[in-house]
């Protein structure tokens, strides 16, 4: 697609062009003026620090200690949390909780043994502290609760948010079908009446006056639309983001006036595999972050508004001035690790028939994967499903799945 010129009132006066001008002009002699459009805020949104690893006895016995007396708060790695049993759809057992700091430390798979290895921490990093601190700083209060809370612990992936907040724009009426995007999943939400963040930050909303648009699915690269300004009411953000917009706009922001949010939200195995890419191991925030502005081109390319033979002046708006670093230059695609090449049927096929013979023994989905594990072909069908985005939890959970709906449609029986 082609890109408009830019120019400002003083470079258009000089002949010259402006690469930050609001001016945009294209060859047919169309021009679009964005000065009414103020960024209010850009950056990293959110990070999710995957581990993997075992419990560390003397903490979980500490936490779980705590669970078992109904206690609210537990003291762990020197600072006192809010402690919360998890549900089944988290894929931990625990939370632990501080607003003040601005954590989230999900521990203790659902789908695994707690005396044995894998992937039993999950860090979920807000807003306030992305932006108060550097990577390498974030990273290293991660690496120490990793560290607390696990035994022989490793980085396992990373999930990155990046997001930018506008004001003075408003989405065309068709933006939902103008959108060009490799998703096939698209979603639109009318009206944040009432809304709730659990601990993976996914929006839960009522039904009202077209509020949300969204694109693709929670496991690969999602791309958000939605209106920020009435998701802090709800969300109970208020007075924090108020104060964000008033800074990074320089006192431009406009209070009462409608903020629109875009967000990228980058699965870790999509990070994973944008780093293979590149032949870099994207693991860790840290390992990611000298990258974000070309996450940022490449996600806003891939979910793209365009007008006629341009990309229309707005979107060119958000890649050129709303991007959270200065992309390196890097050429992203994603490569995805083969599985286990010509075998890769044979192992599902096995699986397959190995989760119907279980079924009818009336095993459940963590007794069937202890069974898998103890296989010689363990590491062979781990990289399978690897290669398929699925981690030992993703596992676990595609099995139970399975289990269920044989069991229901009768195959089992």
């Amino acid at each position: 697609m082609k890109t408009w010129t830019r120019v400002s009132p003083l470079s258009l006066a000089d002949g010259e062009f402006d690469p930050r001008g609001r001016i945009f002009l294209g060859d047919n002699g169309q021009q679009f003026d964005l000065s009414s459009v103020t960024l209010c805020h850009t950056g990293v949104d959110t990070v999710r620090q995957l581990y993997r690893g075992t419990p560390n006895p003397a903490a979980l016995k500490r936490i779980e200690a705590a669970g078992a007396q109904r206690q609210e708060t537990v003291m762990v790695m020197g600072n006192e949390w809010a402690l919360k049993r998890m549900g089944k759809n988290s894929g931990y057992r625990w939370g632990l909780f501080d607003n003040e700091w601005g954590l989230v430390v999900l521990y203790g798979s659902q789908y695994q043994q707690l005396d044995g290895g894998g992937s039993h921490l999950k860090i979920e990093v807000s807003p306030r502290l992305c932006g108060n601190y550097p990577p390498v700083n974030v990273q290293g209060t991660l690496d120490s609760i990793a560290r607390e809370l696990l035994n022989d612990w490793a980085p396992a992936g990373v999930a990155i948010h990046l997001a930018a907040d506008i004001q003075g724009w408003e989405p065309p009426d068709r933006y939902e079908s103008q959108l060009v995007t490799r998703a096939r999943a698209r979603t639109r939400i009318d009206a944040i009446q009432e809304a709730q963040f659990d601990t993976l930050s996914e929006i839960a909303v009522t039904y009202g006056d077209r509020e949300t648009f969204m694109w693709g699915k929670p496991g690969a690269l999602q791309f958000a639309t939605y209106r920020k300004d009435r998701e802090i009411v709800a969300s109970d953000k208020i007075d924090y983001w108020h104060g964000v917009w008033q800074d990074a706009s320089g006192g431009t922001w406009r209070k009462g006036q409608a903020v629109w949010r875009f967000e990228l939200r980058f699965h870790h195995v999509v990070v994973k595999e944008i780093g293979m890419g590149i032949d870099a191991d994207f693991k860790r925030y840290v390992d990611v972050a000298d990258y974000l502005g070309d996450l940022w081109l490449y996600g806003l390319m891939r979910n793209r508004l365009d007008r006629s033979v341009y990309i229309d002046p707005f979107w060119q708006f958000l890649i050129e001035d709303a991007k959270p670093e200065q992309p390196t230059g890097i050429v992203v695609r994603r490569v995805k690790k083969s599985s286990v090449g010509s075998i890769g049927r044979n192992v599902a096929n096995m699986i397959g028939n190995m989760v119907s013979l279980y079924a009818r023994q009336g095993w459940n989905a963590s007794q069937v994967v202890r069974a898998i594990k103890r296989l010689e072909l363990w590491q062979q069908i781990l990289i399978y499903y690897q290669g398929k985005g699925l981690d030992e939890n993703g596992i676990t959970e595609a099995i139970r799945k399975t289990i269920l709906l044989r069991r229901l449609a009768g195959s089992a029986a």
